[in-house]
């Protein structure tokens, strides 16, 4: 059984970036942005929780590489929609 352990830093650091990114949204009084992000990472790891655990026969270091590739996929939080902040 592989371990988990090597795969949950790079995502921790993805969502602590991605954490501080939706403050700063929500403290600009956009609230649509950071919710965007959180559902399409949410709907990326719906999907690929499935595919790398039951299809591909990972287990747990599926689940481990589905949470990897949806925060991946969300990116360092809404920052890369930065040009839809709302400036007046």
């Amino acid at each position: 059984m592989a371990p988990a352990l090597p795969y949950p830093p790079p995502p921790c650091a993805l969502a602590l970036t991605r954490s501080a990114g939706q403050g700063v949204f929500r403290g600009l009084g956009d609230t649509r942005t950071p919710l965007a992000a959180t559902l399409g990472c949410n709907a990326a790891n719906l999907v690929l929780n499935p595919l790398l655990i039951f299809g591909l026969g990972w287990g747990v270091a599926g689940a481990a590489q589905a949470t990897v590739l949806a925060e991946v996929r969300a990116g360092p939080g809404p920052a890369p929609m930065g040009a839809f902040v709302r400036t007046g």
